[in-house]
């Protein structure tokens, strides 16, 4: 890399620390509600409402009161829909346009001064691809400049995760080529998941007119579900039509704010990995052991995360059932899966 590249990048570090550091002075007095050791909370029952007993990821908080004025945009991505993955996670990044602007303009620098037309992060710490030959330098370099641009811009994280081995206990994965009830994917309930989250933190420290669009990752495979699940929910609870007024999918290219979903859910689901390793053994996961990104992010004060097992996947999977009326070909349908097992 060149001095010109070099030097340029370490203008955008600088760039970001000063904004935290104001963002810090503006930010004074708040409160913290966080919590930092694992402990029980459950999501109220109702009508299409997810209720579990859901555990908070170690470490995780939210701090804030206040987020301004104005239309807030959640931006999401998933990770581990593919076969063989142990963990499957959805995050989502929510801001005010002008704060996406922001970042939008920091990350397109960074990935001007890289050459890449993308960042997605499997891909650069597997060093393939775009990022194929890198050396460790380079690579540690980008990802300082990562955690500093999703630190330096004020972005809210919510997310949610939980084991492929815990979900295959409790729900059947869908025949190749058949039709599968639709409630029954994780990207479904982790969805459901993350919107009631964010409902009940954002709600309070919004205006009364504030809405929450949502933007989400291209995926062939759920967008259907999603959108008739998210239809639904949106006309099964008071205020919602309002708070979500629609959602979308779009890919990394055209939308570069997924791109900073990306980075929160992969390193999401490999601080999962490190924390269920000692939930296994009987130890406990500390903030050391924290990925540096995650460990920026976490320090932020603005992230939320909830680990499902595999209790609470059941009753989250019953709740989607219970909260959509099937059609008599559909229980049929459905009955005669079950008959085929």
């Amino acid at each position: 890399m060149g001095f010109p590249a070099c030097l340029s990048l370490i203008r955008t570090l600088l760039d970001a620390a000063r904004a935290a550091r104001q963002e810090d002075g503006d930010q004074g007095g708040e409160e913290g509600v966080g919590a930092t050791r694992l402990e029980a909370r459950s999501h109220e029952a109702g009508e299409g409402r997810c209720r579990s007993e859901a555990a908070p990821l170690p470490i995780t908080a939210i701090k804030f009161r206040s987020v301004g004025g104005g239309r807030m945009i959640a931006y999401f991505d998933e990770s581990g829909s593919h076969q063989g993955a142990s963990v499957f996670g959805l995050a989502c990044f929510v801001a005010r346009e002008r704060q996406w602007e922001d970042f939008r303009n920091r990350w397109r620098r960074l990935l001007d001064q890289q050459a890449v037309p993308e960042i997605h992060m499997a891909d650069l710490e597997a060093r393939r691809g775009h990022f194929a030959g890198w050396s460790e330098e380079r690579y540690e370099l980008v990802r300082s400049t990562i955690g500093a641009i999703l630190t330096g811009v004020r972005l809210w994280g919510f997310y949610n995760a939980f084991l492929m081995k815990d979900y295959d206990e409790v729900i059947r994965r869908p025949k190749p080529g058949r039709r599968f009830y639709w409630a029954a994917t994780p990207y479904i309930i982790s969805l459901q998941a993350i919107l009631e989250m964010m409902a009940e933190q954002m709600v309070p420290r919004l205006q009364p007119a504030d809405t929450i669009t949502c933007v989400c990752d291209r995926n062939k495979q759920a967008a259907g579900e999603a959108r008739k699940r998210f239809e639904f929910l949106r006309k099964s609870r008071p205020d919602w039509e309002r708070l979500y007024p629609t959602l979308t999918f779009a890919s990394m290219q055209d939308e570069l704010s997924l791109q900073a979903a990306d980075v929160l859910v992969y390193e999401n689901c490999r601080w999962m990995q490190t924390w269920v390793q000692h939930q296994e053994t009987g130890t406990n996961a500390s903030e050391d052991e924290m990925r540096p990104i995650m460990k920026r992010l976490i320090r932020t004060g603005r992230m939320k995360g909830l680990f499902f097992d595999r209790d609470q996947i059941r009753a989250l999977w019953m709740a989607a059932q219970r909260s959509e009326p099937q059609t008599a070909d559909q229980e049929a349908s459905r009955t005669l899966d079950e008959r085929e097992d």
